[in-house]
């Protein structure tokens, strides 16, 4: 209730969709933002910030989050996949970083994630009959393992206006320290390690899932892009990157491409626009086939120009042009064509009352804006619901 009352104070937020679902132990807090948010991604970061702050001020302890979840709307335009039968995954993920930063050179590139990652642990096995051969209390070497991991400022150093904190080190930096870890001492005096009274071994703690890519263990990385980038530029990038790491991948690994979606753009919008040059010709054919010469050429012209004007005014306004945006343009090479046809027709039945040619031109349009103008946004409406 504290979270969900502080989150419709903000402006951006939609009070009358906003809305939480509580089950045993977990709630989830659907956040809906206003149409007006021009820029969501900032509003998120804003609300990350602040949601820490009132953890630390309002909720109880054991709480755990709360977690904004922003990014589920990111779609992935390729994912990569390194893997290898017998590969260590210490080693693929090592090659993966290597990918990383040279994907992260790309400017179109938004966002780097990595999955089916296994998490290492170190595990101890203690050995009941050296516990009691050497009397050691089993939680008390627990308690000193414990205390390794905590840091401790322990006083500082004073050099005129220069004042640097000190501080233990406590953390382990390899497996050997674990082993050397002093947990005790035998009546003689002796110093008892740690692996004089137990095992230790660093594993892969156990998944709860697996990622294979053609039957062989493998890590997945995913790439995202900013909205408005060239996909298709971007992606050929991507691919020269790609070809440069697989002759630096090791024996035993191979990288696979699973989705590839810029190549998925690219042959779409090629086979449209092949389709869409293939549909003015024969359009223009047809014109010619049917219609006298001169009629024929001012309806044949009006495709170019009238196409021109369009991807001219879609870069203006930002529109990208993609299936739909190439499918409409098909569409409407039917009406950009019967438009011309009849205003040419008016223009000649104007020449047979005898006007002479500067009239009967501009009369031909003039007489009939209206009627064609009419039934073009009659057709333009309706499309307009596949907009909406």
């Amino acid at each position: 209730s504290k979270i969900e009352e502080y989150l419709l104070q903000f402006e951006e937020v939609r009070k009358d969709k906003t809305y939480s679902i509580t089950t045993e132990g977990v709630t989830e807090i659907h956040v809906w933002l206003r149409d007006n948010v021009r820029k969501p991604d900032i509003f998120w970061s804003k609300l990350r910030h602040q949601l820490m702050v009132i953890k630390a001020i309002d909720l109880p302890q054991g709480v755990i989050g709360p977690v904004v979840n922003s990014d589920f709307g990111g779609t992935e335009s390729m994912i990569i996949g390194i893997s290898g039968k017998s590969a260590d995954y210490n080693r693929m993920k090592d090659r993966i970083s290597l990918l990383e930063d040279k994907l992260r050179s790309i400017p179109a590139v938004s966002r780097l994630k990595r999955i089916g990652e296994q998490k290492e642990q170190i595990e101890i096995a203690f050995r009941s009959d050296r516990l009691m051969q050497y009397d050691i209390d089993l939680l008390q070497v627990v308690k000193i393992l414990q205390s390794q991991n905590v840091i401790n400022p322990t006083g500082e150093i004073r050099s005129g206006d220069y004042t640097a904190p000190l501080f233990t080190e406590g953390h382990f930096r390899s497996i050997d320290e674990i082993r050397d870890q002093v947990v005790g001492s035998s009546a003689t005096g002796a110093l008892i390690r740690l692996k004089d009274i137990a095992g230790i071994s660093r594993i892969y703690a156990e998944p709860e899932s697996r990622i294979s890519v053609n039957g062989q263990k493998a890590l997945l990385l995913t790439v995202q892009m900013y909205e408005g980038e060239n996909i298709v530029r971007a992606g050929k990038q991507i691919e020269k990157y790609l070809d440069e790491f697989t002759g630096q991948i090791p024996t035993g690994m191979e990288i696979t491409t699973i989705v590839n979606q810029p190549e998925v753009v690219r042959i779409n919008i090629s086979q449209f626009l092949r389709e869409f040059f293939m549909a003015i010709v024969a359009v223009i054919l047809v014109v010619f086939l049917l219609l006298p010469f001169r009629i024929a050429a001012v309806a044949a012209a009006a495709i170019p120009m009238t196409v021109s004007i369009t991807l001219a005014l879609l870069r203006t306004f930002g529109i990208e042009l993609h299936q739909v945006s190439l499918a409409s343009l098909i569409a409407v090479l039917g009406i950009v064509v019967d438009d011309a046809v009849i205003i040419a027709d008016n223009y000649v039945e104007l020449l047979d009352r005898g006007k002479d040619r500067w009239t009967a031109a501009w009369q031909s349009a003039t007489e009939l804006v209206i009627p064609v103008l009419t039934a073009t946004i009659t057709i333009i409406s309706s499309f307009l619901p596949l907009v909406i």
